[in-house]
């Protein structure tokens, strides 16, 4: 065998690599499908086609990266009665009052 065939992997233990990949990616997403939403709002199983795409075209986030424009601030947003979910009115339905979207707007104080 000349030294550059000992130094290349074989098919065998490419094809191996490629199947522990896989199966690691594949647990991965499984144990993603087994764990509960964290907050069911932007759930888009729960929500209409129109409303996903509502809300990835204005970004929308369940957990806003700042902390001082968050949906439960927003001139859009009207509360639930009690913990949960709040209602967006340019989304269309239920948002965290945690989450955020292009669209912020303060609301006015009260």
């Amino acid at each position: 065998m000349d030294p550059i065939s000992r130094s290349r992997p074989s098919r065998r233990t490419i094809l191996d690599g490629l199947v522990v990949a896989a199966v690691g990616a594949l647990g991965g997403a499984l144990s993603g499908c087994s764990k509960p939403a964290a907050n069911a709002c932007g759930n888009p199983a729960k929500l209409t086609e129109a409303e996903v795409q509502l809300r990835q075209s204005l970004s929308y986030v369940e957990s806003s990266p700042n902390k001082d424009q968050v949906c439960g601030g927003c001139a859009f947003f009207k509360a639930a009665d009690g913990p949960g979910c709040g209602h967006c009115s340019i989304l269309s339905g239920p948002v965290s009052p945690t989450g955020h979207c292009n669209s912020w707007a303060a609301a006015a104080p009260t």
